[in-house]
């Protein structure tokens, strides 16, 4: 990449699960469908059962010389009361869940899903075993909404199974975010979050006279890139941009927009 700007991984990835009524768990269901499809090795409870542990011996990390885990993914079914304030900004970046605010509204309860001993897998495959989990928990709960803490989105839950059926893997880990800046002559900001947990630079656009669609479009379309090939780009190097044969130049910087994080600016031609 040649310069020293980088994001440092996430020790565990998590996402918040909601809930209308009390949550429910068919945890047998759900380890049945993990065992038979995706090879799950173990399942355990806690004594109250209020955890339940999900351990996969074919992912492995070494998190000191000579230890090695197996990587696990934790439901924490103690649930709590919702903090509505706290869910606020990923309610204001959710732009493919019509009904997301009057959902997030009747939902009372919370629970925690997070992957543990995962940080040194290649992130590709950490996204696509937690999407696996998460997808699989979903077809046997009550939970009515996903908020992704990482990326500050909210996912419905049927669209979100669908939508990894059918290969979008980034559906729930990828956002694109809108923002006015103050006093700048009408010019937004556009940027995208959830890549950095992984290490990868998230990509961010300041521009005026382009449409918010166009951008959003741009960005999503090289966050995927980025997390398919890895951050390749140098600073300085040319990026398409929303014209034909239209070169914008990139360079990695620190966001604008919190969180604090590097991100793979792109600069529109003037």
């Amino acid at each position: 990449m040649g310069q020293e700007l980088v994001n440092q991984i996430n020790t565990t990835y998590s996402v918040e699960l909601l809930f209308e009524e009390v949550p429910i768990f068919d945890i047998d269901e759900i380890t049945k469908d993990l065992f038979r499809n995706y090879g799950i090795s173990n399942v355990v409870n806690n004594e109250n059962k209020e955890l339940v542990i999900f351990t996969f011996t074919e992912y492995q990390a070494e998190v000191q010389e000579g230890m090695v885990l197996n990587v696990q993914y934790i439901l924490n079914r103690k649930y709590s009361k919702i903090d509505h304030e706290k869910i606020a900004p990923s309610l204001q970046q959710t732009w493919d869940f019509e009904k997301a605010n009057e959902t997030v509204r009747r939902a009372k309860y919370s629970c925690l899903l997070s992957d543990v001993f995962a940080s040194q897998l290649d992130y590709r495959s950490r996204c696509e075993l937690f999407n696996i989990v998460l997808l699989t928990i979903l077809k046997h709960t009550n939970c009515i909404a996903v908020n992704w803490i990482l990326s500050q989105k909210i996912s419905d839950p049927k669209s979100f199974i669908s939508r990894i059926e059918k290969g979008e893997y980034l559906n729930g880990a990828l956002n694109v975010r809108l923002f006015k800046l103050e006093q700048a002559n009408g010019e937004m900001v556009m940027d995208t979050v959830g890549l950095s947990g992984f290490g990868l630079p998230d990509i961010q656009c300041h521009f005026n006279n382009i449409t918010a669609s166009e951008i959003a479009s741009l960005l999503y379309g090289y966050g995927n890139y980025i997390f398919e090939n890895g951050d390749i780009f140098e600073d300085g190097d040319s990026v398409e941009g929303t014209r034909v044969n239209e070169k914008w130049i990139c360079q990695h910087e620190r966001s604008l927009i919190p969180p604090r994080r590097v991100v793979l600016n792109i600069i529109p031609q003037k």
